[in-house]
């Protein structure tokens, strides 16, 4: 982990705070993935914003303690891994990975946590964010733009293109997912931290941001959905 240890203690206070003042709200809702191979949200999205920088961030409830469970997965015909990430440590981009430990950010079953990958090809570096802090980053080979055309799955793995691996489970997320967004900008360490900051609820992201979020929460929540991912409430607290 590349911060110390009191930053990760000040996180997890930050979010019991959030927690102890939480409410209710039916305006306020999550995706709420099930435990089957069936369960998934797949589609095609317009990936051009996103060829050279981008930054991919959500709030995410782990709920399985095994597996290797994907909660994104952007995979097109040249590279299985275009873009992966799972709720054990993992993120992928053109195959290559970083992991870092769960069990040492606190990450359980039942608990929120904002998560951020953040690229660009002029660095050739993705940096990956766990509630505000940066736990790593992986070098991508120089020059190489994210491909477009490839279909995006929530929730589950593809073993080919729009194919969903239902060999076993082991892959499937079967967590909640609440604004997810990918922004056409590769975001900094302080505009990651200040997004954890504002909370769950807070607009800020949507203000602070909004030019750049080309692939949306509110598009997303629309589109067609496999087996059991519902739409449900969320519990929450606005920091602003």
């Amino acid at each position: 982990l590349e911060e110390t240890q009191s930053e990760l203690e000040e996180t997890q206070s930050e979010l019991a705070v959030y927690i102890r003042n939480s409410r209710c709200s039916s305006r306020l809702k999550v995706l709420k993935f099930g435990d089957s191979v069936e369960d998934y949200v797949l589609f095609s999205p317009n990936m051009e914003a996103f060829t050279s920088h981008f930054s991919v961030c959500s709030w995410v409830k782990k709920l399985k303690t095994d597996g290797f469970p994907y909660w994104f997965h952007y995979r097109t015909t040249s590279i299985s891994n275009e873009i992966s990430i799972t709720d054990n440590g993992y993120s992928y981009m053109f195959s290559k990975y970083y992991l870092y430990k769960v069990d040492q950010l606190g990450i359980t079953p039942g608990t929120w946590y904002h998560y951020c990958m953040c690229w660009s090809v002029s660095s050739n570096t993705a940096d990956v964010y766990h509630n505000g802090i940066k736990v790593g980053s992986f070098t991508t080979q120089s020059g190489k733009m994210l491909r477009t055309g490839g279909i995006l799955v929530l929730g589950q793995a593809q073993s080919s293109v729009g194919v969903i691996n239902t060999g076993s489970n082991r892959y499937t997320f079967g967590g909640e997912l609440y604004k997810l967004n990918m922004f056409s900008k590769k975001f900094s360490k302080k505009e990651v931290r200040a997004m954890f900051r504002a909370g769950m609820c807070s607009d800020y992201t949507e203000r602070r941001h909004g030019s750049y979020r080309r692939l949306t929460w509110e598009s997303i929540i629309e589109q067609s959905r496999s087996g059991n991912v519902q739409l449900v409430p969320v519990c929450c607290s606005a920091v602003e």
